[in-house]
């Protein structure tokens, strides 16, 4: 199996060269049999200072962003803080299985999962085949992430709407499959036996 190592060297540049052999940096494909006496030095090659000269272009987005860029940023605060306001009275109107916690983080809504009775893979999978949601595990941002999911309000106001109905629908469908189900085993005993009391075998459904 081959390995990639990165080798670099300090000589003056030609200017006709590739561009990867302008930024000083040479890819060597090494066979198992191939060894590196020592590692090579982690350095790049910039004897033309090119760091310190950026393209053209993006000189006029600095200056374009710093000169008119505070009244779409503003709007764009805006816009999150209302999504993400929405998404929370939404969420936390629905009752205690979902609740949806505030954030600073405009691009970070929080939402605890614990009232759906679920552990963290079964809930993650509820959220994608009842409500149709790929929502980020909790648990990635530490243990204190256990128990809730990660939910990006930033984004049209229309895909947030989209996401509370499909997430209320789901809430709706788990609560009559609780009751069907609560209403099943209250009549087991009865469907268990016959007029004789004898036991007989019957499917869920008949």
């Amino acid at each position: 199996m081959s390995t990639v190592s990165s080798v670099t060297f300090d000589e003056p540049i030609d200017h006709r060269a590739s561009n990867s052999m302008k930024r000083g940096v040479v890819v060597a494909i090494l066979t198992p049999e191939q060894t590196v006496a020592e590692p090579p030095p982690m350095r790049v090659a910039d004897t033309d200072f090119r760091a310190l000269r950026p393209r053209f272009s993006a000189l006029v987005a600095v200056e374009a962003a710093c000169r008119y860029g505070e009244a779409w940023l503003e709007a764009l605060l805006s816009h999150l803080r209302a999504n993400h306001e929405h998404f929370i009275e939404s969420i936390n109107g629905q009752g205690r299985c979902l609740s949806v916690l505030p954030s600073d983080s405009l691009y970070h809504a929080r939402m605890g999962c614990q009232g759906l009775g679920m552990d963290a893979g079964t809930s993650h999978d509820f959220m994608r085949a009842k409500a149709r949601h790929r929502i980020g595990k909790g648990q990635k941002f530490g243990r204190s992430g256990h128990g809730y999911m990660r939910v990006n309000p930033g984004c049209p106001r229309a895909t947030v709407e989209g996401a509370i109905v499909r997430l209320k629908s789901a809430l709706v469908g788990r609560s009559v499959e609780k009751d069907v189900a609560a209403r099943w085993e209250s009549t087991v005993p009865s469907r268990l036996t016959n007029s004789r009391g004898q036991r007989r075998s019957i499917s869920r459904w008949s």
